[in-house]
């Protein structure tokens, strides 16, 4: 008999989770900031903010895989940027059904003058419609419930420096 864990679906409720059951995925994501603007992705299925990122493809690092990822979601090339933050969870994928053990790693990129290219097309499964957000205009409504920590440990750090 296994026991379930905590974890979450696609909509951010919380739901129990047979960890024997899940598939290993370690990701990668971009806290690319401009000024006073956080580039953010739409997701199709929710509608809810997420940063661009993804899988870590073999053959990369986490800092390759997060750069790869701006590029493919937003048609942005960026520079060096730096680790920041992790987290791990369970995360339940409803179209596919399928449940994930969710290792992130997440890397600031700062950069100056970036427009999102005129008719950028992103082709993900799930990232629609990258876009520049202010900061200050942040709350938790607009994140899953995995994101919102990173955006208030980036709040935090940002108001020390």
């Amino acid at each position: 008999m296994s026991t379930t864990t905590e974890g979450y679906d696609i909509f951010g409720r919380k739901i129990h989770v047979d960890p024997i059951k899940t598939i290993e995925r370690r990701g990668a994501y971009a806290l690319v900031l401009q000024k006073d603007q956080i580039l953010l992705m739409t997701t199709k299925s929710t509608g809810l903010l997420w940063f661009p990122g993804g899988k870590v493809e073999d053959g990369e690092d986490a800092l390759q895989a997060a750069r790869r990822e701006v590029q493919e979601e937003a048609g942005l090339r960026i520079g060096s940027g730096e680790n920041f933050d992790r987290n791990e969870y369970y995360f339940l994928y409803n179209p596919s059904g399928k449940v994930y053990h969710c290792r992130n790693e997440f890397h600031l990129f700062r950069v100056t003058n970036q427009k999102i290219p005129v008719g950028h097309v992103t082709n993900d499964r799930e990232a629609k419609h990258p876009h520049w957000e202010l900061f200050v205009s942040l709350g938790p409504e607009k994140f899953h419930p995995v994101a919102w920590p990173v955006i208030q440990h980036l709040q935090q750090e940002l108001s020390t420096t």
